[in-house]
Order: structure tokens, then sequence, then C-alpha cells
């Protein structure tokens, strides 16, 4: 037996996190702590963590004055308990009442291949929306989006799975002068500042490494999971940066138009069409051919057990009511759509990147 690991985080700015790993030899450790492997960092002495996910076997703290609801939930004051369908999987979460976060998680029935990384999929469903829950209560929100620092201030790249972001990314960084902030996830504040968020370092080093060898970037799990397991280092190309927190001054919305006639367009766009196309992306994604719908996922629907159980909390308005008005800070930036072809042309990111420039304020 493997003794448990315990990796440690402090996103700056936003939260410091926890994961405990029963039971977790070299690779699985290896293949969750990539999620965030950028931010690893050690708590200072006597400090408790804001998130704190465990990842293993447990024995529920069922308060006794539990209700049941619909038959998965048991649901007291600060305190979830969800059982999953033939006793597959259970989460347990404390933090309700907006301290710190903790959750208790042994993974649902997974695939061969899912075993070599037992609870990575468990981190993929809660910890993010849980980061995005500890967010929200702050000040801020978690969007699926990536960002580029430029000499103007920061531009958000948002976009749905597949529709191009990473490639016009991690191209306007490689080639025009861009700085690295994210290309999957990103921090968005309500005063207009946007906060680094590079997930996955060595698919970072591994897509960029394509994009500046002139290919589209690509999944290798086979090369992902061998330099995991050997401790390789993520290499970056040269003349790599990465950015820091800066103001908003721009977004992108980045859209597959299989075929269109050329090879891009770049259009402005308003921000109240964009700002609604953002959140939307918030609310459903398609990765791996599973609907990730943040009203629907796990996270969600414990959340709205018990606000179900204990009313006033909000979170039905949150998850389910109509989409915030456009922030102050975007209704006066500029905006653009971005219509992507079937074929990629070199000019793209050189387009994107001097229109940004020149338009920003």
């Amino acid at each position: 037996m493997n003794a448990d690991v315990i990796l440690d985080y402090a996103i700056p700015e936003v939260a410091r996190l926890r994961l405990r790993l029963g039971n977790a030899g070299r690779l699985r450790t290896a293949l969750i702590n990539s999620k965030l492997a950028a931010f690893t960092a050690s708590l200072p002495a006597g400090q408790a963590p804001d998130l704190e996910m465990a990842i293993g076997p447990f024995t529920p703290a069922l308060p006794p004055e539990c209700l049941v609801i619909d038959k998965d939930f048991s649901i007291a004051p600060n305190y979830l308990f969800f059982r999953g369908e033939h006793g597959l999987g259970a989460t347990e979460m404390t933090g309700l009442d907006g301290g710190s976060v903790r959750l208790r998680h042994v993974p649902y029935g997974e695939s061969f291949t899912g075993r070599l990384s037992r609870g990575l999929r468990g981190v993929n469903f809660y910890l993010e929306p849980m980061l995005d829950w500890w967010l929200r209560q702050r000040g801020a929100r978690l969007l699926h989006a990536g960002a580029v620092a430029t000499a103007k201030g920061t531009v958000l790249v948002c976009g749905a799975n597949g529709a191009g972001k990473t490639r016009l990314i991690l191209e306007w960084c490689l080639r025009h002068g861009g700085a690295f902030l994210g290309d999957d996830l990103a921090v968005l504040r309500d005063d207009g500042t946007v906060l680094p968020l590079p997930e996955h370092p060595m698919v970072l080093s591994l897509s960029a490494a394509d994009v500046a060898a002139g290919r589209a970037p690509a999944q290798n799990r086979l090369t992902l999971v061998r330099r995991l397991w050997s401790g390789q280092a993520p290499v970056m190309p040269p003349g790599w940066r990465f950015g820091a927190a800066a103001p908003l001054k721009g977004v992108v919305l980045v859209e597959s138009v299989p075929r269109a006639a050329t090879s891009h367009r770049l259009l402005p766009a308003t921000p109240a069409t964009l700002w609604g196309n953002l959140l939307r992306l918030e609310q459903v994604e398609l990765v791996k051919n599973q609907r990730r719908h943040r009203q629907l996922c796990n996270m969600s629907r414990m959340l709205m057990a018990y606000e179900y159980a204990f009313p006033g909390s909000g979170i039905f308005s949150a998850l389910l009511g109509p989409l915030p008005p456009v922030p102050s800070f975007l209704a006066s930036l500029p905006v653009w759509r971005l219509e992507l072809g079937a074929t990629w042309s070199s000019d793209i990111a050189a387009h994107v990147a001097a229109e940004t420039e020149m338009t920003a304020p």
C-alpha cells in the first residue's frame, strides 16, 4: 500500500488549495498533480488551506440532524453528503457557510485507463466548481477562457472547446509579443482585473512545442504520461514569457466556421452579445463526449440540494437565474468575434495581435 500524498498549491491573489490522495503511486500522483503543478507551494506552518479535497475511502461524519433529500443527499447546516448511484462513489462537503471548503470524495467507477489517474475526473468535476464557488463569494469568477498580456493590458480569449483558442494564444505569445496568462482557465475579478491561471504545465509545454514547429497543438497522452513518469520538467520554447495580473483591455470570442471561404474574419462585436456568449460557455462544455453543465454537474446538484433544505443562500438564483448584466468595465471596451475557417493561416495571430494592440484603450 502507498502512503497518502499531500499536494499543496497557492494561486496568487486567489486561494490556497490542498489535495490529499489516498494510496497514490508515483504515476497517479504525477497525473493529478499536473492539473495545478504551476502553483505548487507549501502552506505556511499553522495555516489551513482555503479549499481542501481528499480523494480516497472515508467514513461520512453524518450529523444527527441530517435531512434526506431525493434519497441521495444527506444535509445538515454547513454539511452535505452525497452517495452515488448503486453505492458507487461518494462525496462529503463542509464550508457551505462561506468559510473554508472541505470536500472528501470516493471516485466513481472508472474505466481501466481511468484507474491509472483515479480521482483526476473528480478533481475536474469538483475542484473547478469549488474554486468558482469560492471566487463568486469574493468578487470574482472562474472562466473557461484564455488570456494574453499585451503592452496595453490583458486580452481575454474565449470560445467553445475546439474553436482554436489555444493555437491562437500560443502563436500570439510565441511570435507576436504576447505574454501567456492561460489558455483554458482565467480568473476575472469584478473590478476588471484578469488573474493568470496557467494549468497543465507539461501539456502546455508540449502544445507550445507543436505550435513553435508550425503544427496544431495536439494532445499526445503517451508522451505526456512518459514525461510525467520519468519526472521530466516542462521546457518552454525560447522567448516564452508568462504574464502577471493586469486590467482587461479587450475580449476576443473565437468561433469555428469550417465552411468559411477565408481562413478567418475578425469582426467587431457588442459587449452584451459577447458577455452572454461567455457566460453560456460556462454553462455548457463538451469534454471527452461528456456534457459538463455547470447547472447539472455533481457540484451544482449538491449546492442546489443544500439550498432546497436551507433556503436563502442564493444558490438557485446564481445557477439558474437570468444572466447578470454586462459589467461596467466591459461595456466600454473593444470586443471582437474571430471566425476561423477550416485552414489555419500564419497571419491570423498577427492580425489579432495588431488589431487589439491598435484598438485597445
